[in-house]
């Protein structure tokens, strides 16, 4: 089985975190934070995988948030940004 890219995974949970941040969603920060501390020299990437698929999964998890905006072309925007970053993240963590 080939390696986890390590540095790509940190790249989108920094993006994703400073997406939720800018945002002002604070409850998912704490998590991905977790998920990033796990990364660190010396990566415990099945830690941080496991991490992101708990976070995912169920009713009411990562996974259904979406990012209320009052303009539906900004709420689209965010929200497809915020999509591609999971849908990503989930790929590259093999989920």
């Amino acid at each position: 089985m080939a390696e986890y890219p390590v540095g790509e995974i940190r790249q989108l949970l920094v993006a994703l975190r400073d997406l939720l941040q800018q945002e002002g969603e604070s409850n998912w920060v704490y998590g991905i934070d977790g998920i990033l501390q796990l990364l660190e020299e010396p990566p415990d990437v099945n830690g941080a995988r496991s991490g992101y698929k708990t976070m995912c999964g169920g009713y009411g998890s990562f996974s259904d948030l979406i990012i209320w905006k009052d303009d539906f072309e900004d709420r689209r925007r965010v929200n497809r940004l915020l999509d591609d970053l999971r849908n990503k993240l989930c790929v590259l963590f093999r989920l």
